[in-house]
């Protein structure tokens, strides 16, 4: 399966805004994203931060599966090493995944893996961070 059918909704919904997840009250979840969804927001954000690549800690894969919407998800990963956990956020329902290339070894393996098939991608790239 390709990412095509995601590309053609998010060129369709261009101009668009991403919101972010980590600006939500988690208690009242369902309520917010449906606020959303009203609104016409087609994407959610979700900053995805393991400690390591950068100093804070958010959720993983199992916050992005039990979201449950109809919006687009849309998983900024900022961790080491995104290359292995692709397969969680993909099977979690991400519809666009964005790695840092500074993140990765190998970041066209990251972009171009099998993994994440059907799945928009993207990379992102902090300035000013060199890979040891």
């Amino acid at each position: 399966m390709s990412a095509r059918p995601t590309l053609q909704a998010l060129r369709a919904a261009a101009p668009t805004i991403s919101v972010g997840m980590l600006t939500a009250a988690l208690a009242r979840l369902g309520a917010e994203l449906d606020l959303l969804a009203s609104t016409g927001t087609r994407l959610v954000h979700y900053d995805v931060m393991d400690g390591r690549f950068c100093p804070a800690l958010t959720f993983g894969a199992p916050v992005v599966a039990a979201t449950k919407t109809s919006l687009l998800k849309d998983v900024h990963l900022m961790i080491e090493e995104p290359l292995e956990k692709l397969a969680e956020f993909v099977a979690a329902g991400a519809d666009v995944l964005t790695i840092h290339v500074e993140a990765t070894r190998h970041p066209l393996r990251a972009l171009h893996a099998r993994d994440a098939a059907g799945v928009a991608r993207g990379s992102g790239l902090t300035l000013g961070r060199a890979r040891a």
